[in-house]
């Protein structure tokens, strides 16, 4: 099934956050953001931000889903300030 998502983009003069179509299922979007995980000391995180390179807790995550060169699908999680500023 088709999903619209947000993507991120960073360079170049259309810079800023876009939308697009992308085929994926649940389970997929889930896996990857399970990836991204953290446990330091015993506390799980979302994973590190791809702006402030900080950890981002729990709760104040936002994920940008994008494909890769080879089609599969990728999440990158931000703190929410930190991607809608």
């Amino acid at each position: 099934m088709n999903k619209v998502i947000e993507t991120l983009c960073l360079n170049g003069p259309n810079a800023g956050i876009h939308k697009l179509e992308l085929d994926y299922t649940q389970e997929q979007e889930d896996e990857a953001k399970t990836k991204l995980e953290v446990n330091y000391e015993g506390t799980i995180y979302a994973g590190w931000c791809r702006d402030c390179t900080t950890l981002v807790p729990k709760g104040s995550e936002a994920y940008t889903k994008n494909v890769d060169g080879l089609g599969k699908l990728q999440v990158d999680v931000f703190h929410k300030h930190c991607l809608y500023g």
